[in-house]
């Protein structure tokens, strides 16, 4: 389960104080909460402007700003540390993960994982299931040169979230061509891989020991009938979902529009073309949708 996440926080030197979190998982659920234990005092001008601001005006009613002052709101409107620990805990299905384990995004995210690790004591404190480290979209933006959309609603952390998840989206249908230093290059997914011209104008990849053929549009061509299948996450295939549960496979085969989707590795039925009925390749070790 993916989970983009975003903080807003007080730096005072080496010390970090959450001032609010917010996480969107790619199952359409939020999860956001400001911190009752931030100390307004040290927050900076920009701080208190751009971030303490907003969120003092969008939780207190305009008749109760003679009752909690801007400097005292959270402890009243707020959530401790440890409430917010547990509701991250049962957000994302602890100990059980019945949607997955949790796997973090964030963009330019150091210090939000920092605070996330400090909900929870230390990075060798996380909970059982939770990744060591979360995962940085700014890396695979500079990387590949990838145009993103303008966040307009920054400083925000639900919003920053719900606009790192967009942006994960975005990066995910940037499988384009490039040509540098007389190589034909796909970039699949923030990955690079030099591609050699076939017959009829086609070019081809291995990515995962799979067998890529796209024709000079982009487009992926089925192995069997040599029709080409749209760009990746954009066409139609069949496929079969296999979901986690009691630690069984259960099988629950579905047509998907705009899906390409695995969520196991090895021994799964392969996705087919709606075509012919041939064998497509994985792609990439990674759900796309």
């Amino acid at each position: 389960m993916r989970c983009f996440l975003d903080t807003e926080f007080i730096e005072i030197g080496d010390e970090l104080q959450l001032i609010s979190i917010g996480i969107k998982s790619e199952d359409g659920r939020t999860f956001y909460a400001v911190s009752s234990e931030y100390e307004y005092e040290k927050a900076d001008k920009w701080v208190r402007k751009f971030v303490i601001t907003p969120i003092y005006e969008g939780l207190v009613p305009f008749e109760l700003r003679g009752v909690y002052s801007i400097s005292r709101f959270h402890e009243h409107y707020g959530k401790s540390i440890n409430q917010i620990r547990i509701d991250i805990l049962d957000f994302t299905g602890y100990p059980d993960y019945s949607l997955g384990k949790p796997e973090f995004w964030g963009y330019m995210c150091a210090y939000d994982w920092i605070l996330v690790c400090r909900l929870f004591g230390n990075i060798r404190q996380l909970p059982a299931g939770f990744p060591r480290y979360c995962r940085e979209l700014a890396s695979i933006i500079d990387d590949n040169n990838i145009d993103i959309p303008k966040n307009k609603n920054k400083h925000n952390a639900l919003w920053d979230a719900e606009w790192a998840e967009k942006t994960f989206q975005h990066i995910k249908n940037q499988n384009r061509f490039v040509e540098r230093n007389n190589q034909r290059i796909l970039v699949l997914w923030g990955k690079r891989y030099v591609m050699e011209e076939i017959e009829n104008s086609c070019w081809e990849v291995t990515v995962k020991t799979e067998k890529i053929v796209l024709n000079e549009n982009g487009q992926l061509m089925c192995p069997e009938c040599q029709e080409p299948i749209e760009k990746f996450g954009q066409t139609q295939y069949n496929y079969i979902q296999y979901e986690w549960q009691n630690k069984k496979n259960i099988q629950s085969p579905k047509k998907a529009s705009g899906c390409y989707k695995k969520l196991c590795v090895d021994d799964l039925t392969k996705p087919t073309c709606l075509k012919c009925g041939g064998e497509l390749p994985w792609v990439y070790g990674e759900v796309v949708r």
